[in-house]
């Protein structure tokens, strides 16, 4: 997990707001007036801080994203599960090597769900 952090972290001039998958209550006031910015959610456990993050970004109207290589479980079964879910309901778990590649892309980002 850590050489996909680091690999995030390497992105130049990019605003990225590293928020901790423990909620603290600041999520809303991160978010802009009249905007749907994107969350990068990472960290342990994936059935547990990370899921429930991941709720509450979606329900605040976020583009919420979990890489995959940067969130992990006890138990690779639940681990697995959430993933899942998430991908199908209310995050894009995506591959951290991909979202590094649209995070340093310097064209404007465009997103279109089905």
């Amino acid at each position: 997990m850590r050489s996909a952090l680091d690999q995030l972290a390497r992105i130049p001039d990019q605003d990225v707001a590293a928020l901790r998958t423990m909620w603290s209550g600041d999520l809303p006031e991160a978010r802009p007036p009249g905007e749907r910015p994107a969350v990068i959610i990472t960290g342990m456990t994936t059935s547990g801080c990370v899921r429930a993050t991941v709720n509450d970004a979606f329900m605040l109207n976020f583009h919420t994203v979990v890489p995959l290589e940067c969130v992990a479980d006890r138990s690779q079964l639940s681990h697995e599960a959430e993933l899942i879910d998430m991908g199908a309901k209310s995050a894009d778990a995506v591959d951290v090597g991909d979202l590094v590649a649209v995070l340093a892309d310097p064209r404007p980002l465009t997103v279109t769900r089905a």
